[in-house]
């Protein structure tokens, strides 16, 4: 089976999930059904389908009241583009600032704040009390890892390497086409262009600078070489998508905010619509 005969059968795959298509402005939704995306901007507006709840109604997820959904990106959309390649385009809705710095690196900065309290306390009590805190948040600080930095890592590699593969495993289970194919494979050979759309960030980085203060009690805090450490969830990420580009899992990534995003989907998308 060709590549082009394989893009068919991917498009039918998906088409039976249309009840999951949605306007993006939607699916960029919080639990509290606010939106990072204006719904009157036309782009914001276009359909994309919704991965996250294509996932969640899918029974191969859940066994023995065990819930396994894969970390998905939120929207997926793909498009036949120019030189013969089939773009697959993933997107991930994010009302936090990844320019700001990480939990786990404003949770380095309280423990430097002990540490430099410690020297400066004025009786051995104090000093004792300081010291007990330290004891006791230090070996939480080492097994410490930053839920948003973690999803936002995980999200387009289980979605190329897990989601996806038994998503469509599963609708060959329960669907029997005649033809099928190496979804694996498929992917393999696309266009994967995977973008963060983030609302505008103009504003100075809220966080102080961590304290210089070095660390002179027996705590167990190591920081050589603790990616949540650098200086933002932005720049951590970059370490992490471009291994993915190199693995050859994705073929291009891109920060944008909310302004971008419509402009982007205008200018891919419309001459579909």
């Amino acid at each position: 089976m060709d590549f082009i005969e394989q893009q068919e059968l991917f498009c039918d795959f998906f088409q039976t999930y249309w009840a999951h298509l949605k306007r993006a402005h939607i699916i960029a939704e919080n639990n509290d059904d606010e939106s990072i995306l204006n719904p009157r901007s036309v782009g914001n507006n276009y359909k994309f389908y919704s991965l996250d709840t294509i996932c969640q109604t899918r029974p191969l997820f859940i066994r023995s009241e065990i819930n396994f959904i894969p970390k998905t990106i939120d929207a997926i959309r793909f498009k036949k583009c120019d030189g013969g390649f089939f773009c697959i385009y993933m997107i991930e809705f994010k009302g936090d600032k990844i320019k700001n710095r990480t939990s786990k690196a404003k949770f380095k900065e309280y423990l430097d704040d002990l540490e430099q309290k410690l020297q400066y306390a004025e009786n051995d009590f104090e000093r004792r009390d300081i010291q007990d805190i330290i004891d006791h948040i230090a070996p939480l600080y080492n097994k410490y890892s930053d839920s948003l930095l973690n999803s936002l890592v995980l999200k387009p590699l289980e979605t190329v390497t897990t989601a996806l593969p038994l998503i469509y495993k599963d609708y060959c289970n329960e669907n029997n086409p005649d033809e099928t194919f190496d979804i694996v494979d498929f992917l393999r050979n696309c266009k994967i262009n995977y973008y963060v759309v983030l609302i505008p960030d103009d504003e100075i980085n809220p966080f102080r600078t961590r304290t210089d203060a070095k660390i002179t009690s027996n705590t167990l805090v190591n920081d050589e070489d603790d990616l949540e450490l650098t200086e933002n969830y932005e720049t951590n990420l970059k370490t992490f998508y471009e291994r993915y580009k190199q693995a050859g899992i994705i073929d291009s990534y891109k920060f944008m905010d909310t302004r971008e995003f419509n402009n982007f989907v205008l200018e891919i998308f419309s001459s579909e619509n």
